[in-house]
């Protein structure tokens, strides 16, 4: 369908940077500039193209020669104007299309809709958390600069298809991610904006791994190495719940990046999930958080167990104490002052506490970066 753009407003409101930043993003070369014209060449089918952009966006004669740029790019692109200028209003943006299987009605329930909204937030907003730093689990806590990030993104209008979430995510000016001097390392200079989104993707990558493998294991361990990769137990729920809501739903994920700041990764444009995956997701979920830290966690309890090789380095405290409302056994590495007194309170059974993060090891615990170490009177 030929859908042209007359509004000369429309026209008028791309700026030069979204136009020259379309065209180097899809091979274009900007070859000179005269009179506030910009000249680019791009060789196609052995015929070599030019398109002459202008560069001043207060010009009185802006509109049309925009239009000119649009008329060319039609031709040469074999697509509407309307499809290049949705292109364009987005150069400086990130766009992911989340999409669902719909019924042959095409519609969903409200209440439906209202929880594939959620889900979708919540997934994104657990990418932005790893992308910050890599966890198993975020309980309550979210990062801010990831709570900062999701209040940029927006909800686009909706596309024809299937029922799909688009989302635009903004990214900084290209100009203010470049260095003066030397080549920065493309994969450190990316911006937070940037890294969400990698690491929504690389996540989803992973996971589409881990799945095939616990499927033929029939067991979810392989998500513990996942961490790194971005997943977390927050992302995998928030997958689950896009699969499951309603009678089920195939789930897909396409990734459009901004031509302005081209991926310097190779990405899969789109990633595909199944309904049946959504019990796996569940079950690593589960997995994630039993594995994940509790920060500040506060032990109190006896001494029940010690163990060193030299009383002058410390040793291993067992203390029997509260976790998740039932008598749990959890080990730290104690120095040597807090071992002395951990002896002391054994012998005189005495209650003692210490912070750290507890961390469930197999069927056991642990309290890691151990402090405050101290014995009831």
């Amino acid at each position: 369908m030929k859908l042209d753009i007359a509004d000369a407003k429309a026209l008028a409101a791309l700026a030069p940077s979204a136009l020259t930043a379309y065209l180097r993003g899809r091979g274009w070369a900007a070859v000179r500039v005269e009179h506030e014209v910009g000249f680019f060449h791009k060789e196609l089918d052995g015929e070599d193209m030019a398109c002459d952009v202008p560069l001043r966006q207060d010009a009185r004669d802006y509109a049309r020669r925009v239009r000119e740029v649009l008329d060319n790019l039609a031709l040469i692109e074999g697509r509407s104007q309307y499809d290049i200028y949705q292109d364009l209003i987005r150069t400086n943006q990130d766009i992911v299309r989340i999409s669902i299987d719909v019924p042959a009605s095409g519609r969903v329930a409200l209440d439906e809709a209202g929880v594939l909204f959620s889900a979708t937030r919540d997934l994104v907003l657990a990418a932005a958390c790893s992308a910050h730093t890599h966890r198993a689990y975020f309980a309550r806590r979210k990062p801010q600069r990831a709570i900062e990030y999701l209040r940029h993104v927006n909800l686009a209008a909706p596309e024809a298809g299937s029922f799909v979430v688009v989302l635009e995510s903004p990214l900084p000016s290209p100009f203010a991610h470049q260095q003066t001097l030397g080549v920065s390392d493309p994969l450190e200079d990316e911006p937070f904006e940037r890294a969400a989104l990698l690491t929504l993707a690389t996540a989803g990558m992973t996971v589409q791994k881990s799945i095939e493998i616990s499927t033929a294991s029939g067991s979810v361990e392989r998500f513990s190495t996942d961490v790194e990769a971005g997943v977390n137990a927050n992302y995998c729920d928030a997958l689950a719940t896009l699969l499951e809501e309603g009678p089920g739903r195939d789930v897909s994920m396409a990734f459009s990046w901004s031509p302005s700041r081209p991926a310097v990764r190779s990405i899969p444009s789109r990633l595909v999930f199944s309904k049946n995956d959504a019990s796996v997701l569940r079950a690593a979920a589960k997995f994630l958080k039993e594995r994940a830290p509790v920060t500040s966690f506060e032990l109190i309890g006896q001494v029940v167990k010690l163990e060193a090789l030299a009383l002058a380095q410390g040793g291993n405290v067992t203390v029997a104490g509260l976790v998740d409302d039932a008598v749990r056994q959890v080990q730290f590495a104690a120095d040597a002052g807090d071992y002395q007194r951990a002896i002391e309170a054994h012998q005189h059974e005495r209650i003692v506490s210490v912070e750290g993060e507890l961390v469930k090891d197999g069927r056991s615990f642990r309290l890691s970066n151990p402090r405050m170490f101290s014995v009831a009177s």
